[in-house]
């Protein structure tokens, strides 16, 4: 194979998760979940470390920013809930939905329930609501066990 053809193989993910990314940019309002899982599963679904992603939207629930704030490795991720709670001010966010892949392969990724507490205790003293969190794996989209925000 010749390399611009393998360098273009490489990027088809890439490439479809921009094009799926338009249906859900600034203009649109977040309504439906399922379309919401398919933008989420279109960002993180292919790759091979793990990342902790933010959607911050305004009080319509219309997409301000997409951010992938947090990289991790193949099997452990780091998050800290000031920066999230930073830029969600910095972007005047009045909502946050987060997400984070499970990479093909691994079976658990440890992000302790305390992360998603702090978190949603960092946005709640700034107004900012913390509507949901995902999990991303190899089976699909989900709502990510241990986060409940009631």
């Amino acid at each position: 194979m010749t390399e611009p053809l393998v360098n273009l193989i490489q990027l088809q993910p890439k490439i479809g998760a921009t094009l799926t990314g338009e249906k859900l940019d600034r203009r649109n309002v977040v309504q439906k979940e399922s379309e919401l899982e398919d933008f989420i599963e279109q960002e993180l679904s292919w790759e091979d470390k793990c990342y902790f992603f933010v959607l911050y939207l305004n009080g319509h629930h219309r997409l301000i920013k997409k951010h992938r704030i947090f990289r991790g490795t193949h099997d452990k991720i780091g998050v800290f809930p000031r920066e999230i709670a930073k830029e969600a001010l910095n972007c005047k966010a009045r909502g946050i939905i987060t997400a984070h892949n499970r990479p093909h392969g691994v079976s658990e990724i440890q992000i302790g329930q305390s992360t998603f507490k702090r978190l949603k205790a960092a946005v709640d003293m700034l107004g900012i609501k913390y509507l949901n969190h995902f999990l991303v794996t190899e089976e699909g989209v989900s709502i990510a066990p241990n986060t409940s925000f009631s």
